[in-house]
């Protein structure tokens, strides 16, 4: 588990874009990013929706268990967490709040229509949430981005946007991935003219289901 979770964090694409500034950085900002694997998607054998993990809390129950205190016990303490196929199943809510809401905000998004799972990010209490974007592709697979406009202990606004991309296996996954990353910076060039914060570094974290030279990734 500890393995997986490192190499989500670190070997998953996360693209910081900024305007040159002659301000030194007060803060460094700590971003994980993790596709928990939403038990719906977790097949016990071949077969129909009863045979995944979902139909058995005792497998999936302490799988999360294991995954927030794999969370809570990094040090230094990560800053922000984004969560992708977050399952927003009442048990599973409950479990990451009751746990993690000491040292944490959540800000969830689910994905569209009878989809079950969709994004979360923990955020630091440290931290101030300025406004929380939720961005909903409407696509035929549903999926979703999170735009949070942060404030950093120091006083330094950070724009985070989080999304978990189509999966590619086909040329019709190939152009909405495509489709999805434009709308993706589209949203972040329009919150940072809306608001007059271009000069504000952006952090883009998640899932994009692809390595860097891939085309959507390169777009960015």
């Amino acid at each position: 588990m500890f393995r997986n979770f490192l190499f989500l964090t670190f070997r998953r694409v996360l693209h910081v874009m900024s305007d040159k500034t002659e301000a030194k950085v007060k803060h460094t900002l700590r971003v994980a990013t993790f596709n928990v694997l939403a038990p719906c998607y977790n097949w016990s054998r071949p077969g129909w929706w009863d045979h995944s993990e979902s139909s058995t809390p005792s497998l999936y129950l302490p799988r999360f268990h294991a995954i927030i205190d794999l969370i809570s016990k990094q040090k230094p303490s990560l800053d922000v967490v984004c969560l992708q196929e977050f399952w927003f199943n009442d048990d599973v809510m409950e479990l990451f709040d009751s746990q993690l809401e000491k040292k944490y905000r959540i800000v969830k998004l689910k994905r569209t229509g009878f989809k079950t799972d969709g994004l979360a990010i923990l955020i630091d209490r440290s931290i101030n949430i300025l406004s929380v974007s939720p961005i909903r592709f409407n696509d035929i697979n549903r999926r979703v981005a999170l735009l949070v406009h942060l404030l950093l202990p120091e006083e330094q606004e950070v724009l985070l946007m989080t999304t978990h991309l189509t999966y590619y296996s086909n040329y019709i996954h190939k152009f909405l991935r495509m489709s999805q990353i434009k709308q993706v910076n589209s949203e972040i060039e329009s919150y940072q003219k809306k608001n007059n914060v271009q000069h504000v570094p952006v952090v883009l974290a998640g899932d994009f289901n692809g390595c860097p030279k891939m085309q959507c990734t390169t777009t960015l």
